[in-house]
Parts: structure tokens; C-alpha cells; sequence
């Protein structure tokens, strides 16, 4: 994800860009694949401490990447710049 945002040529398009392909995968997909990282929390960070650190630390990337992403688009004047990127970065 990291490589997709730095070669995004604006931080609203890799934003756009992971939504419009996230919502492709579900309403195209025979079989969607879903969020591995989702997908492996539900499962299994209930039972195992190890996994439940790595889900946390994969979200916390994640996070980490849109907020980046949502700084960038606030410098590019595409999202106000008064928004608090890390909060909307969660969302």
C-alpha cells in the first residue's frame, strides 16, 4: 500500500483509488476476497496474542498510510485543511 500511495499522482487519488478498488472487488468478484486484515482479526486475534499484534500493527499501518495520503490531499488543497488527518485516516 505504501508503494500505491507514493506512485498516486495526488493524495485524493490513492484514496480514490483503494476505495473505488475495494468497492470494485465486492460488487465484481464471483467469490470477494474481503480485507485480509479484517478477515484475520475476526478469526483469529480472539484466540492468539501474536495474531492480535500483528492486527494491530497492520491497522496501525494502515492508518498511518491514509493519513499521510490525507495530509498530502490537504496540501493540494483537495481536503480542508482544518480536518484532523490521523482521526480521518481511522475512519
Amino acid at each position: 500500500m505504501t508503494q500505491r500511495h507514493r506512485g498516486a499522482t495526488s493524495g485524493w487519488a490513492f484514496i480514490e483509488d483503494v476505495l473505488k478498488s475495494a468497492a470494485e472487488e465486492v460488487l465484481t468478484a464471483e467469490n470477494p476476497r474481503g480485507c485480509l486484515l479484517v478477515n484475520a482479526a475476526t478469526e483469529f486475534s480472539a484466540r492468539d496474542p501474536r495474531v492480535r499484534e500483528l492486527i494491530t500493527h497492520g491497522a496501525q499501518r494502515v492508518a498511518l498510510i491514509f493519513g499521510a495520503a490525507i495530509k498530502q490531499a490537504q496540501s493540494e488543497g483537495q481536503i480542508a485543511a482544518h480536518k484532523n488527518a490521523a482521526v480521518l485516516g481511522v475512519i
